[in-house]
């Protein structure tokens, strides 16, 4: 992800990252770990869309609400993943780039 950010980048595009969100077969360690990599790509200095935060319990699996199979949201967890991307993040960017 690291290098993809660089490569993004590289072409003086705005690299922003999804990040990850939950799975109805999660453990705790995999829970754990999920919340690693989107700490590590925060500490990137880019945005990084909270995913999980949106859709899942405490435990990283689905909000019931959200779920349509263990390992994908249905249409009220894509709407609510879409809510989680701040698009002033793309209004921003228009400003700032007018030409």
């Amino acid at each position: 992800m690291k290098t993809l950010k660089t490569m993004i980048e590289a072409i003086n595009a705005v690299p922003m990252f999804g990040g990850t969100y939950p799975n109805g077969y999660y453990q705790q360690l995999h829970y754990d770990l999920c919340i690693t990599v989107d700490e590590e790509m925060r500490s990137w200095g880019v945005p990084v869309f909270d995913f999980m935060g949106a859709t899942a319990q405490p435990d990283g699996t689905w909000i019931p609400q959200y779920e349509f199979n263990a390992g994908h949201p249905n249409d009220e967890g894509h709407k609510a993943m879409f809510d989680a991307i701040p698009i002033e993040l793309f209004t921003q960017y228009k400003q700032d780039h007018e030409v």
